[in-house]
């Protein structure tokens, strides 16, 4: 099961959305979101669909101010951080 969890200012969470439903496209109700903190911090899980990493890379690039994390595709660390355009670790 692919995750991932996004950090963000309330201000931002339309356009989050907006990227999120835009990636999944039609496949979005098979998507599960947990808010973790309200109006700052969700959790979205699935299975298949898309990488999360690429997901992740996706909406660094459009919402820099976007803390993201999720599983790593490195082999190195067990998550991976994304942050103002780029991939942290």
């Amino acid at each position: 099961m692919n995750f991932l969890r996004a950090l963000y200012e309330t201000s931002a969470y339309d356009d989050l959305i907006s990227l999120l439903k835009k990636a999944f496209g039609p496949n979005v109700s098979s998507v599960d979101v947990d808010t973790i903190i309200e109006d700052q911090m969700l959790e979205l899980r699935w299975t298949g669909i898309i990488n999360p990493n690429e997901l992740a890379m996706d909406i660094t690039q459009e919402l820099p101010n976007v803390i993201l994390e999720t599983q790593s595709d490195t082999g190195i660390d067990l998550y991976s951080r994304y942050f103002n355009g780029t991939q942290l670790w």
